[in-house]
């Protein structure tokens, strides 16, 4: 299935028309939405056993590689804080903290804003570690033959930004609020 098919065209949309013209024109997009969604999370699943196998024994699990590629992008933070802006307790993100304190992948720092809560960083030994998990990837995704341009993939990311961005917003919170235990 091309890009252009996941979302109902029968050619890609030219990279000179982004994003702006699919809104404009896409006035019954839950379908497509909801075809793209279903296939994200399958990609997702696909993706997490991927790495795993690529990953192998002695490397931090999926949950764990996350929250180390979350700290190389975000910089230190506090539990709470990582939390928050992930969607899961802070219960589930201080465990993974403390595992990866242990192996010496981060370390925790006082915090000037805040007595309590420290800041977790990562150390010498976890930025190694994203940067080992990138260049493996890299050169395994750089293989990867998915039948799209190098455009046509920038708009893919562009289109799946776009949907997380939307996720973010206010207003699609107060939508699920009223839709909660709905069936």
């Amino acid at each position: 299935m091309t890009l252009g098919q996941l979302g109902g065209q029968s050619s890609p949309r030219p990279l000179a028309q982004p994003l702006r013209v699919a809104r404009e024109t896409s006035r019954h997009r839950g379908e497509p939405l909801q075809a793209l969604v279903k296939e994200t999370l399958e990609l997702c699943r696909r993706l997490r056993a991927a790495g795993e196998r690529l990953h192998g024994q002695g490397v931090p699990s999926a949950a764990r590689r996350q929250l180390l590629r979350w700290l190389e992008r975000h910089g230190a933070q506090t539990v709470p804080q990582m939390a928050r802006a992930r969607s899961v307790t802070r219960q589930h993100v201080q465990a993974l903290v403390n595992l990866l304190a242990e192996a010496g992948y981060v370390e925790f720092m006082d915090n000037p804003a805040h007595k309590r809560s420290l800041l977790v960083r990562l150390t010498r030994r976890g930025r190694e570690c994203v940067a080992a998990l990138e260049r493996r990837e890299a050169r395994i995704l750089s293989q990867l033959n998915v039948g799209a341009t190098s455009g046509e993939l920038r708009q893919a990311a562009a289109v799946l930004g776009g949907v997380r961005e939307a996720l973010d917003d206010e207003s699609w919170s107060r939508l699920l609020e009223g839709e909660a235990g709905v069936l």
